[in-house]
């Protein structure tokens, strides 16, 4: 296995760790905020019962819909992300799958964003779209192989566990933060979601990985990391 250092392992720890977050905060903002939203923007505000009742029933739709869509784009892109990680090293794949999961807080920033009228099938498109970087399974799953290759089948369940402990408490983390967050205007969930993505790559750009000094120059432009690494 390869060496790593002691701030590449806490860089992996903590790439997971904002990442589950992010990704429960978002789920659980959709969930609390649907309702209130198709009764504000379609059905003026449900003044009676049979209105309420169709937001409610929109609602439901919206949250089965706007998470399971994108899940379909995964089954082709994961088995092409995990080949390229074979060759091109793990973080360069963890950052790409990051980066492109900052479409899915953002686009209800930008539906939430008052004064501006984004057309929810804007939303589904965004997060449709931020299904190519195969999203939080397939970003958990490149975490615990970047494990497995820095570990001997001794240290392995010592680091698989400190990784699933980040991913346990992110996913407990996320619906807290989004649940005290929801007193305040939508887009506060949102862009904090959006905030903890970022730290989630700023993360990512602490793990070292010697499988990246040898590949041509080409490849090396797809880890934006790749300047800051010593």
């Amino acid at each position: 296995p390869q060496n790593e250092s002691a701030a590449s392992g806490w860089g992996l720890f903590f790439a997971l760790l904002f990442y589950s977050i992010a990704h429960l905060m978002m789920l659980n903002g959709v969930q609390l905020f649907a309702k209130d939203m198709f009764c504000t923007r379609y059905y003026n505000g449900c003044p009676t019962e049979a209105k309420m009742a169709l937001a409610k029933s929109k609602a439901t739709q919206l949250i089965f819909g706007i998470f399971a869509y994108p899940n379909f784009v995964p089954l082709f892109a994961t088995p092409i992300l995990t080949s390229l990680s074979d060759s091109i090293g793990r973080r360069p794949i963890l950052l790409f799958g990051a980066i492109v999961q900052l479409l899915a807080p953002l686009s209800w920033v930008l539906f939430f964003w008052p004064g501006f009228e984004c057309p929810l099938e804007i939303v589904y498109a965004l997060m449709i779209l931020s299904g190519v970087g195969g999203r939080r399974n397939t970003f958990v799953a490149m975490c615990f192989s970047r494990a497995s290759d820095v570990t001997t089948s001794v240290q392995r369940p010592v680091k698989f566990m400190n990784l699933q402990g980040a991913d346990f408490i992110g996913l407990a983390v996320g619906p807290l933060l989004a649940g005290g967050l929801s007193t305040f205007h939508p887009i506060v969930v949102f862009a904090a979601a959006t905030f903890f993505l970022i730290l989630s790559l700023v993360s990512i750009c602490l793990i070292q990985e010697r499988k990246h000094e040898s590949l041509p120059a080409a490849w090396k432009k797809f880890d934006l990391c790749a300047p800051f690494q010593r």
